[in-house]
């Protein structure tokens, strides 16, 4: 069992000042009950336009668990993950959005599932019911056929952005050179070694999708 070692949970962050308070709370409270208290909470301000900086400043200012890392300019989900791992010192790293689409009451399932099998060194969660919009599910069905055809990933396996990896992917995928990175295509080229674990997969509480038509398309 993994026993007193840091986890870093990173969230990428835009236009999200309605959800950032509660999911803040929500893991906060995960890591108490879990026993895990040894945590940090990286957000990476993806260079939003609402008060979500503010608001990440204060949880800061409150816990000095939280950290902040503020991008001059909107560079997307994954280069601000990269972002976020190039400055974490947890010894798992876990990503999640910022949406409340992924429960943090989840986490501990990722947590488990690692401690029984640790020749793996990523969890992925795996959704029975995906909650996501239309257009939004079909952007996910496309990128799943190509990583499938160019990066041959197992057919059984399925990427989403609810993740917990060994920090020695994490350092790995930040010495890749990649002009538009994508972290599920990335992992397969640092590990082969990756496995799902079910989770549940809740409605966008607060607001829309960052993901518009054209930029699933892109």
């Amino acid at each position: 069992m993994m026993e007193n070692i840091k986890f870093s949970v990173i969230i990428p962050v835009y236009n999200a000042e309605k959800s950032l308070e509660e999911l803040y709370q929500r893991i906060s409270l995960v890591f108490e009950q879990y026993e895990k208290k040894d945590f940090e909470l990286i957000f990476v301000d993806d260079s939003s336009t609402d008060q979500s900086y503010e608001i990440m400043k204060k949880l800061h200012e409150d816990d000095k668990r939280v950290g902040v890392i503020r991008l001059a300019k909107n560079y997307g989900q994954h280069a601000a993950l990269l972002c976020g791992f190039r400055n974490c010192i947890g010894d798992y790293v876990i990503t999640m959005d910022d949406d409340l689409q992924h429960p943090p009451e989840e986490i501990p399932k990722l947590i488990q599932f690692m401690d029984e099998h640790q020749e793996n060194d990523v969890v992925i969660g795996h959704y029975d019911h995906k909650k996501h919009s239309f257009i939004r599910n079909i952007g996910s069905a496309l990128s799943g056929y190509v990583t499938f055809r160019i990066f041959h990933k197992r057919k059984d396996l399925q990427f989403t952005s609810f993740r917990l990896m060994k920090r020695m992917v994490a350092d790995h995928l930040c010495k890749l050179h990649i002009n538009i990175p994508r972290i599920g295509n990335m992992l397969l080229l640092v590990t082969n070694r990756i496995e799902n674990v079910t989770v549940e997969h809740h409605i966008r509480k607060y607001g829309k999708s960052g993901y518009g038509f054209w930029q699933l398309v892109r």
